[in-house]
């Protein structure tokens, strides 16, 4: 199930005001809000129903009623992080012990967040469109071009034509062949990597299906994108973040990577065993 709370809270800042103020009563209100209906929480938000309506549309929510499942998995969840604990901060002074403790657990914790928003229609139809395509292009720079790089190698065992562009020479170089029946994957966090966006408007002029793992914030690659996957890190530590986010996103990709092979089981199969005799031949 989708997460509301999490995904009104990523994109909260990026709001505008009158999608502020539904924000602020869905958090300070959300039990009023799973048993009401419509009508009753915009006369208690002093919002209209379009409003509300159109609030949810913003969080990829189908409608209220969509909205307030999404709410109540929200609150079960919280429930859930309270008993257990969620991201923990490393501190200077912790303990060889509590640094393993602590990054294992916000990794860990870094997938939960980004199963909650899922969307697996999206998922599904990507998934499709990757198996389909003639080629894939996996763009990623800095610690994502590890991400895409990842995505290749796994793609290339199971003989799926594949590329990793790793910097802006390669993706300009690349813009100039694109195909319709390609699909550009693009690996950003910020979904503001200027290499990134380039690539993706370029992408977008020569009609190519674009597919990208981005943060759920609302962002430049997100808005060029035909099919959106999200991550989520929200640890309180910046390095910590960083190696969350980076998890998540090769979490992702094995999701991605899984469900492609599944779609011709025993032909997969049999690649893996060739690639890996190969590879212990080799070694």
């Amino acid at each position: 199930m989708k997460d509301a709370i999490t995904r009104i809270e990523m994109i909260f800042n990026n709001l505008k005001p009158t999608q502020k103020e539904v924000a602020k009563f869905i958090l300070h209100n959300p039990n009023f809000v799973i048993n009401n209906s419509i009508q009753q929480v915009a006369q208690a938000s002093k919002k209209s129903e379009a409003t509300i309506v159109r609030f949810c549309k913003e969080l990829e929510f189908e409608g209220f009623k969509d909205l307030k499942m999404g709410i109540l998995t929200s609150l079960n969840m919280q429930m859930e992080h309270q008993q257990q604990g969620i991201y923990k901060q490393l501190l200077k002074d912790s303990s060889l012990e509590e640094s393993v403790s602590i990054i294992s657990n916000n990794n860990q914790n870094a997938i939960l967040e980004m199963v909650k928003l899922i969307d697996y229609g999206k998922l599904n139809d990507a998934i499709e469109m990757l198996y389909k395509s003639d080629s894939i292009f996996i763009a990623g720079v800095g610690a994502s071009a590890l991400v895409a790089q990842d995505f290749m190698l796994k793609c290339q065992r199971i003989d799926k034509r594949c590329e990793a562009l790793t910097d802006s020479h390669q993706m300009l170089v690349k813009s100039v062949h694109l195909k319709p029946n390609d699909i550009v994957f693009l690996v950003t966090y910020s979904g503001e990597t200027k290499e990134i966006v380039e690539f993706a408007k370029l992408a977008k002029e020569k009609g190519t299906t674009i597919i990208a793992l981005t943060t759920f914030i609302n962002n430049t690659v997100q808005s060029l994108a035909d099919i959106n996957l999200y991550v989520s890190a929200t640890e309180a530590n910046e390095r910590i973040g960083a190696t969350s986010s980076r998890i998540s996103q090769l979490n992702m990709i094995d999701i991605l990577f899984t469900c492609i092979a599944r779609k011709d089981f025993e032909k997969s199969v049999q690649l893996f065993k060739e690639t890996k005799a190969v590879i212990q031949k080799g070694v």
